[in-house]
């Protein structure tokens, strides 16, 4: 039972002809457009969502028939991000008659992108303007990172510089090259 089948995900899914008519939905699918599947089947999804939505999704739609293989996109609506995936469904003659539509609410992985992002800039803003020598190398003693201030304090112009020119810390830059 394709109903049955398209419940089995918490996530949107729904089928839809090549002009975006929905022919089944499932329970996410009505929640998520605040109707009842009932009243889902017979409408065009193109219909449901925002006009500058509109343009985008039927262009992807069309790109997945064209290309016959499945397609995939973020959207952006009401704040949440919206994950999309786009299946072609053939008949008995290998025509793409229909699209499975899968839908997953990503919004929470891409805020948690962005704040971390924002922590790896705010880590990167120190360690590129810290007074103090900072470095990252590897166990053989070669440089994989090093910041301005190191570079300077060991007169190199930049660290681009000493990473190329060091190949081993402990011989080259220590005093005492047994420590």
């Amino acid at each position: 039972d394709v109903h049955a089948l398209l419940n089995a995900t918490p996530e949107i899914a729904f089928l839809m002809d090549q002009h975006g008519v929905i022919l089944a939905a499932n329970e996410a699918t009505a929640r998520a457009y605040h109707t009842t599947v009932q009243k889902l089947l017979g409408a065009r999804v193109y219909d449901l969502i925002p006009p500058e939505l509109d343009l985008h999704a039927r262009t992807k739609a069309l790109e997945a028939v064209d290309s016959e293989a499945p397609v995939r996109f973020e959207m952006e609506w009401k704040g949440r991000f919206l994950d999309h995936s786009l299946y072609m469904v053939k008949d008995e003659n290998q025509q793409v008659t229909r699209i499975a539509v899968y839908v997953r609410d990503i919004t929470r992985r891409k805020r948690m992108e962005a704040e971390l992002q924002q922590a790896e800039e705010k880590y990167r803003k120190i360690y590129e303007n810290a007074t103090e020598g900072i470095f990252q190398s590897t166990f053989e003693g070669r440089m994989i990172s090093v910041n301005p201030s190191f570079a300077r304090i060991h007169g190199f112009d930049s660290p681009d510089e000493l990473i190329r020119t060091v190949t081993d810390i402990g011989k080259q830059l220590w005093a005492d090259p047994q420590r």
